[in-house]
């Protein structure tokens, strides 16, 4: 009787210990991507990162600080229809003092939130190139939300909202916002 209770004991023991051991104690916990690194991993977002690289090397340095950011982010085929429009053939065309003022004039210092744009109306917010954006509530069939720029276009749609970053959050633009300059 005594050899099974040392069994027991020794099999309790064995189980209580393998129990409690974790898988997850080695487990890569992944950290959350800035605003850059998540423009890098979407190939819709591709013309933006060639944006930019172009423009100005500080404004990439600047998205992946410390935030909080709210990024209106034109798709590939908005960056094409504002080439087009504006006349150049490609991105290394463009004035690099041009390009910047037109992608600081997609950023928001602080988190602007889909939340923050639940009720009917408008919502107002200063651009880090320094001019502001009116956010009008609803949208269209196709858009969440449109947004007026300096140009006085008010169909800019946002066609995705809340894509959180360790730093911010980006919002998805179905054209590029031209500032006044």
């Amino acid at each position: 009787m005594n050899y099974l209770k040392k069994i027991s004991l020794l099999l309790i023991t064995f189980i209580a210990f393998t129990s409690c051991s974790s898988d997850d104690d080695n487990a890569v916990v992944p950290q959350p991507q800035n605003i850059v690194e998540i423009a890098l991993d979407s190939p819709d977002l591709s013309s933006l990162v060639a944006a930019l690289t172009a423009a100005d090397g500080d404004l990439v340095n600047v998205l992946q600080g410390d935030g909080p950011f709210t990024v209106f982010a034109p798709t590939n085929e908005a960056f094409a229809a504002f080439l087009t429009s504006s006349g150049y053939e490609n991105l290394e065309n463009v004035p690099t003092d041009v390009l910047s003022q037109v992608l600081l004039y997609h950023v928001v210092g602080g988190n602007v939130t889909s939340s923050d744009l639940t009720n009917p109306g408008e919502t107002t917010a200063e651009t880090l190139q320094g001019d502001s954006i009116t956010i009008t509530l609803p949208g269209t069939e196709e858009n969440i939300a449109n947004i007026t720029d300096g140009s006085g276009a008010s169909d800019i749609g946002i066609v995705a909202v809340d894509i959180e970053a360790s730093n911010g959050v980006i919002h998805v633009l179905n054209k590029v916002m031209i500032p006044n300059l």
